[in-house]
């Protein structure tokens, strides 16, 4: 099957149909106006190639200023079409003469499918460079078109690979990143009164790995345009007080918890070095809303051969947090740890490195940063009446610790991640005592399927 359906070129020479001959392939081939009118329906059509600028054996070239200024309307709406319908990968083109293919590119409305701009050794030109700004197009640095190409059909056969092998996440009892309660994390200085934590482990990566500032300029993109985030900052408009975890004595601030909660900055009181990030967003884990962002390489707590994503998610406020918001924050999360943030480092994982292992973890600490105890449980910041069963009487004493964990073989779609957050906050809950969480598992997946359909 042939995985790329249309190839647009300005060249007018007919090596494109001499190579695709070589590998027996018969394209569709579409130079001027009147085939436009004359061809088949792209998805009816195994390959398309359009000339834009016509071909060199007919009398309809365009390579003049005037004439690269403007196409015929069929032109047009073919190209419209194209640029709505699939994603692009732009290779040996400058932008900078071809004025109707550069307004065909701005005129598309919609952002379905991705675009990337091959740039060779990063050069971009001033047209080039408005246009990808424009389209939100990610550009790719290439020393040179075969290296790029051969990489790129290199990468796509290890994703069918993975495709082919692809099997449901299985449950797992192994947890290797637990939340410590001795202390808080580096970029807090208390934990918080509920801590949320997703976890991806990248398997199969070794010395090589190591995270360069454009790396982590990738991965704080990653972070921003994530839905976990989109998640936190819409909590701004529910009606809630930021309070002090440290202590019983604790004292509503009064304001929105989510002073900062903007975007996510380097954490300065992290370390971090070639093998480690650490970024924060919103307060110190001691009131309010806060979150951290981390990634640690080979070497970095008791791994020597995977990389490992961490999310943690602090929550100090008056009021209950309801259990479908929790599962929000969960799901979102594990396609951040799982999918953007290994996607974000792809430049520097192996070929063969794959995403093998998440996992969810609670915890409600009862101690103070000073080493006290203080009385906090899961049910003083989770609202679980969604879990409560009239058969089964909810627990007395709900404990301050829920975890899960599942094998994974790829990173997880917003679907996958959606059916593993029901099944996870099933399993959690009954952890705490709550024994029939069925009707709360239904409302929690009617939830996270209108966000996974978006």
């Amino acid at each position: 099957m042939v995985a790329v359906k249309v190839i647009i070129t300005t060249n007018f020479d007919p090596l494109i149909e001499r190579a695709l001959a070589d590998e027996n392939l018969s394209p569709q081939m579409i130079s001027s106006e009147s085939q436009v009118h004359g061809m088949r329906p792209l998805h009816h059509a195994p390959l398309t190639v359009i000339k834009v600028h016509g071909d060199y054996a007919l009398p309809e070239l365009k390579n003049t200023d005037l004439e690269l200024s403007n196409f015929g309307p069929a032109m047009n709406e073919l190209l419209d079409e194209v640029f709505d319908r699939f994603g692009l990968i732009s290779v040996g083109w400058s932008a900078t003469w071809d004025r109707a293919l550069r307004e065909a590119m701005e005129r598309r409305a919609t952002r379905r499918y991705p675009t990337y701009y091959a740039a060779h050794e990063g050069r971009l030109s001033e047209a080039a460079e408005r246009l990808t700004t424009q389209q939100e197009t990610h550009v790719i640095n290439i020393s040179g078109a075969n290296a790029f190409f051969g990489d790129l059909v290199d990468r796509v056969m290890i994703l069918s690979e993975r495709a082919r092998r692809r099997v449901a996440p299985q449950r797992s009892k192994e947890y290797y990143h637990h939340i410590t309660t001795s202390g808080p994390p580096q970029g807090w200085t208390q934990l918080p009164l509920l801590t949320i934590r997703v976890v991806g482990t990248v398997s199969d990566v070794y010395e090589d790995f190591e995270i360069e500032a454009d790396d982590r300029d990738k991965l704080v993109a990653a972070l921003n345009a994530s839905k976990v985030v989109a998640r936190l900052l819409n909590l701004q408009g529910a009606p809630l007080t930021a309070k002090y975890a440290d202590g019983p004595s604790s004292v509503g601030l009064g304001t929105p918890p989510f002073v900062g909660l903007v975007g996510w900055e380097y954490e300065q009181s992290a370390h971090q070095n070639d093998v480690h990030a650490v970024y924060r967003i919103g307060t110190d884990g001691s009131n309010g809303i806060s979150a951290l962002a981390e990634v640690r390489g080979p070497g970095q707590y008791m791994s020597s051969s995977s990389v490992t994503c961490f999310i943690d998610m602090g929550f100090s406020v008056e009021q209950k947090l309801q259990l479908e918001t929790v599962a929000e924050l969960i799901c979102t999360g594990l396609v951040a740890v799982t999918a953007e943030m290994p996607g974000a480092l792809i430049d520097i994982l192996p070929r063969n490195a794959e995403v093998t292992k998440c996992e969810i973890q609670l915890l409600a600490s009862n101690m103070n940063s000073d080493s006290s105890m203080r009385n906090n449980a899961f049910s003083d910041i989770i609202d679980l009446t969604l879990v409560n069963s009239f058969k089964y009487p909810a627990p007395q004493n709900p404990g301050q610790q829920m975890m899960y964990a599942a094998n994974l073989t790829g990173g997880l779609s917003r679907a996958e991640a959606a059916d593993l957050t029901v099944d996870a906050i099933g399993r959690m809950v009954k952890q705490l005592g709550y024994m029939d969480p069925r009707d709360g598992q239904k409302a929690i997946q009617k939830t996270l399927e209108s966000w996974a359909s978006l």
